[in-house]
Parts: structure tokens; sequence; C-alpha cells
């Protein structure tokens, strides 16, 4: 059962260990070569607390445009989509809002996953 709670609000320790827990599940897909592409507060999920006080688990959702890429490779990865609030700019516009060698677009109309990831989170 999923609840929603616009008007929750986190006291600052929970909202840095949230973002915390966040950039951990992104390390973990990155690691792999996995670009989620589309990070933005209505694909995070914060389970309920169990009754012994725990704190809830975070859960990164939708991976509808997720794009794969090489780890050890140079990151790039093909533009699938995503919500155009959280994407930076080389994904705006075909990437015209960045020069021309810009080390966060490739010109080809592929991005650096991890680093499209990072700017969606803030």
């Amino acid at each position: 059962h999923v609840e929603r709670q616009p008007n929750l609000r986190l006291e600052d320790a929970d909202a840095r260990a949230v973002l915390r827990e966040l950039t951990n599940a992104l390390a973990h897909c990155h690691e792999r070569g996995v670009a989620h592409m589309d990070v933005k507060p209505e694909n995070i999920m914060i389970t309920h607390a169990d009754a012994g006080g725990g704190r809830g688990v975070l859960k990164l959702l939708d991976y509808g445009s997720t794009s794969l890429f090489e780890p050890r490779g140079d990151g790039f990865v093909e533009d699938r989509g995503g919500t155009e609030a959280y994407m930076g700019p080389e994904r705006l516009d075909g990437g015209s809002l960045l020069e021309a060698d810009s080390a966060a677009f490739d010109g080809d109309g592929r991005v650096r996953g991890a680093a499209a990831d990072a700017y969606s989170l803030g």
C-alpha cells in the first residue's frame, strides 16, 4: 500500500540519510553500468518504518528511461528521455546549450549517464 504524504517534512538528519541512501543506490547502479536517467522525487519511495522503530527503506523506482553503459568505458549513454524539469542542460535541446567540447555531451545525442543522474539529485 503506497500512501502519498505531500506535507510530510523530514528532519535534517533524516533528509541527509535519505540523500546518502539515494546516492548509494545510484552508485550501485553506475558500478553495474546502469544509468537511471529519470531521478526525481516521484521516483523515490521510502517504506514505512517497522514497528520496532527502525527507519523505512529507500526504493528507487521507474527504470523506464534507463540506459546501459560499459562501467570501465567512457560512460556515454543514449539519451532515452526522462523528465525535463530534472535534466541537466546537456540533455535539453540536444546539447546546443553547451560548448561543442563539453565533457558531458558528445555532440551525437549521447550524454554521460552517471553525470546526468548526479545532476538530477540537485
